[in-house]
């Protein structure tokens, strides 16, 4: 009689990760993070879990609700949730832990996130990212998600400016026509919105934000970035229901890797932050190596003789 196989079928939208892709992508997140080091971040680690009312308060955390696990605590019979992003965790800590602490309080994170639906992608995604909590400083975080991309492997990117907020109430009504850039609609329903879908495009050609064009290049021109592509989609809202007055996305070959942009706590304090999607990073950057087989040697001298020159060994 023949052993039953174990089970091996993983719910919709969860997978394994297997040698090498897993330590090829435990060396990329490190490599993040030490960009983030540098610039003064300093790591925190939320929990995956937390009371319902807690983490989708008013803010980033309400912004993530219809994408949010829940679930009863049977300890204290209040109703839980499964974090389905990170920045609402990070303003919490902010607001509460971490208020007395001196301003802009810059913090970094490397974490899993679950999300209900993820519509064909991964339900269970690896977020990496900084929150710069004080300051609306959107230039220093669009340099640390190219930064931070290009360390992980990422090739060529694209960094895309885009104004949430800047279509106000008529958005819900409209939304979809902007979406699919559909002049027809846009102009029967809004308008007074046609010239924004004219200014899709690069972002030095956009005069209101020459400021920050000039920012920008000159922060990238510093480290030696200068191919990086600078557009403006000022339609652009899906993905940035809390944030205001300025955000961007970041492309790659894979698609979007990352976003990011200002935002406010629930008692109204200003901050910015970015999140690379690390899945996606990934996906734009080189294969990692096989892994090798370790070396058999015949002591375990020589086995650590391997090893301090680089090379797995074992006896």
């Amino acid at each position: 009689m023949t052993a039953t196989p174990p089970p091996a079928l993983l719910p919709q939208g969860f997978a394994d990760l297997l040698p090498p892709e897993a330590g090829g992508q435990a060396s990329a997140v490190a490599a993040a993070m030490e960009v983030f080091a540098r610039f003064g971040y300093a790591q925190v680690k939320p929990p995956l879990a937390e009371f319902e009312d807690t983490l989708l308060a008013p803010g980033p955390g309400a912004a993530m609700a219809a994408q949010t696990f829940r679930f009863m605590d049977p300890a204290s019979r209040r109703m839980m949730a499964l974090r389905a992003d990170i920045t609402p965790q990070i303003a919490r800590i902010a607001a509460t832990r971490l208020a007395g602490a001196p301003r802009p309080l810059r913090l970094s994170y490397a974490n899993d996130a679950l999300r209900v639906d993820g519509l064909g992608a991964p339900r269970q995604v690896t977020q990496i990212g900084c929150e710069c909590i004080g300051s609306g400083q959107i230039v220093e975080l669009a340099l640390l998600a190219v930064l931070a991309a290009r360390a992980m492997g990422a090739g060529a990117v694209t960094l895309d400016v885009t104004l949430p907020g800047r279509i106000g109430t008529q958005v819900s009504e409209v939304s979809n026509a902007l979406a699919q850039r559909d002049r027809a609609r846009v102009a029967a329903l809004a308008p007074d919105l046609l010239p924004l879908l004219d200014a899709c495009g690069p972002l030095a050609g956009f005069s209101d934000l020459a400021p920050l064009y000039a920012d920008l290049t000159e922060a990238l021109a510093a480290y030696d970035l200068d191919e990086v592509a600078l557009t403006v989609d000022p339609v652009e809202q899906r993905g940035f229901e809390y944030h205001e007055g300025l955000a961007f996305a970041l492309f790659a070959e894979s698609g979007e890797v990352g976003r990011g942009g200002r935002y406010r706590l629930p008692g109204g304090e200003v901050a910015a932050g970015m999140t690379l999607y690390v899945e996606q990073v990934m996906a734009a950057a080189p294969p990692p190596p096989p892994v090798r087989e370790p070396e058999v040697c015949g002591s375990w001298a020589a086995a650590r003789a391997a090893q301090d020159a680089g090379r797995a060994a074992v006896t």
